[in-house]
């Protein structure tokens, strides 16, 4: 049976190394960007999630929807608390090895549409852009 961790929050700096270690330990990385409040963002801990090919459980929300849709299954999209409750429960009892490969595996190959070599096309459009007007 997989075990549930949670981290004490604390003060300060964790160093890198540290931080490294505590996410290697990580199955998955639920991201409680709620859809109110997270209509267009998320954060650092997404891409963190992805540099260490944790699949995320997350709100469904625009961003989430639009990562699920251009890198696969890379995770659990929720609608509700109770919905993730029972999603995180369910993946403790049972975890899905041969679903949890893949999607990592997407992880790892979508991830690249955020290396520079990848933005630097869109990045130079949104600068041409404000030249033209």
């Amino acid at each position: 049976m997989t075990e549930v961790v949670e981290l004490e929050p604390g003060f300060g700096f964790l160093p890198f190394d540290a931080y490294q270690r505590r996410v290697a330990e990580l199955t998955c990385g639920v991201l409680l960007y709620q859809r109110d409040k997270s209509r267009l963002i998320a954060s650092g801990a997404v891409f963190d999630a992805f540099f260490f090919a944790k699949p995320c459980i997350a709100y469904r929300t625009p961003v989430f929807e639009e990562l699920f849709q251009d890198m696969g299954d890379i995770g659990y999209l929720c609608d509700s608390y109770e919905e993730m409750r029972n999603l995180v429960s369910k993946l403790v009892e049972n975890p899905p090895a041969d679903r949890y490969a893949r999607q990592r595996a997407n992880i790892l190959q979508g991830r690249g549409m955020f290396e520079p070599s990848a933005l630097a096309g869109s990045l130079r459009s949104i600068l041409d852009f404000g030249r033209d007007r």
